[in-house]
């Protein structure tokens, strides 16, 4: 039985799977490295999550799995690449870096892990600032948290760069790390507070949405309406007001090509907030850095907007028209915009006949049952309204 599962049904199943991945564009490789208390060696299993056409769902399933002794950044990444073997590795790893120069993510990484686990170090920064607290962990893809990473190293700084020239001066022992490396390059930066203001702005923009989102309930009939808002309110930092005074259809804002020097305003007029313009205007003031560099500051600012609202776009799913003409179900909408919402709800229909999902002679029912549902709603509208509002907000 076991043969006939190692050598006849797992490589039929495997091979199955890599046909249905050759059809998508994109997939998502997970892994996991864990001690196998049988063999007595280190086993790193690798799942695929991928959308199956086929199924019209996102499935995640087993790929492979292999055995190894040692564990080093150079014998993960072997064994690795021996695991993914049969898979297309462009459509695994997505080209993704930063629009600006800046440095961000190291100096967060490494404020991090310059302080963890490190005793010593921790009572040393105690000793020097009388500060108890530390910088917090980051991970560049988890945007959720980067307001309290960014916040902490705001409040921070200045007992960090106390530290680290305390560190130089050899009055505590000088960490011959490479975090300490990347925190001490940094603070010769003047630009970096309004450089850290800068990004925990742009942090903000997001961040409501992605609280609001971290939820269970049916938040569907809300989705397109919210990024619509966050996309528009980032577009206002960098987009000639003319241009973005023409975006309160969803379509316009989706269709909109940010990267072209038609729609972006002079680089003087880009809004880089209250702190980051104020720290500017100081440094300009006491000369510590030239009219150059403010300008090359804000242009990196706008190319960090640039880039921020193509990876919203790209990501986003208010790209489908599927998507955006569920705001048809949102209550709001429907007690105000009852027409639209009609329309919008007999497109739905057109993509679940198209999918199979509903039948042909079932949709002049459900349109018949919409409408009536719509005539109820605009009865009382304002009490409909408010019930939703208090539900969601």
């Amino acid at each position: 039985m076991c043969l006939s599962n190692m050598f006849g049904l797992a490589p039929h199943f495997k091979e199955e799977l890599i046909k249905l991945l050759k059809n998508e564009d994109n997939y998502v490789v997970l892994f996991d490295e864990s001690m196998n208390a049988v063999t007595q060696s280190k086993q790193l299993d690798v799942h695929v999550r991928a959308w199956n056409t086929n199924k019209l769902l996102v499935e995640s399933r087993y790929y492979n799995s292999v055995f190894m002794g040692h564990g080093t950044a150079a014998d993960m990444m072997m064994h690795f690449r021996d695991a993914v073997e049969g898979l297309e590795i462009p459509k695994i790893f997505q080209a993704g870096g930063e629009a600006s120069s800046w440095g961000i993510e190291q100096l967060f990484s490494s404020a991090h892990w310059l302080f963890h686990d490190t005793p010593a170090r921790r009572e040393d920064f105690q000793k020097i600032t009388g500060n108890t607290k530390f910088p917090l962990k980051f991970c560049k893809h988890r945007w959720l948290e980067n307001v309290p990473v960014a916040e902490r190293i705001q409040e921070i700084l200045p007992d960090i760069a106390k530290y680290v020239k305390s560190a130089k001066a050899q009055q505590v022992s000088c960490p011959k790390t490479k975090s300490f490396e990347v925190i001490f390059e940094a603070m010769k930066d003047p630009l970096l507070e309004a450089k850290l203001a800068y990004f925990t702005l742009v942090a903000k923009e997001v961040y409501p949405f992605l609280v609001r989102y971290q939820t269970d309930k049916p938040m569907l009939p809300f989705l397109a309406t919210d990024m619509h808002v966050v996309l528009k309110d980032i577009m206002k930092r960098f987009v000639k007001k003319d241009a973005i005074a023409d975006v309160n259809r969803i379509t316009k804002v989706v269709n909109m090509d940010v990267n072209s020097s038609a729609v972006q305003c002079p680089i003087g007029e880009v809004d880089i907030g209250f702190i980051a313009r104020k720290k500017v205007k100081a440094l300009l003031a006491t000369k510590k850095i030239s009219d150059r560099q403010s300008q090359q500051f804000k242009l990196d600012c706008q190319k960090f907007l640039v880039k921020l609202s193509c990876k919203l776009l790209e990501k986003a799913p208010i790209t489908y028209q599927l998507v955006r003409c569920t705001v048809c179900i949102d209550p709001r909408r429907m007690a105000s915009h009852q027409d639209d919402c009609e329309i919008k709800f007999k497109k739905i229909l057109q993509h679940f006949v198209a999918a199979k999902v509903v039948k042909e002679n079932q949709c002049d029912a459900l349109i018949k049952e919409y409408s009536t549902f719509l005539e109820g709603v605009a009865h009382n509208p304002a009490k409909f309204r408010n019930l939703i509002l208090a539900k969601t907000d």
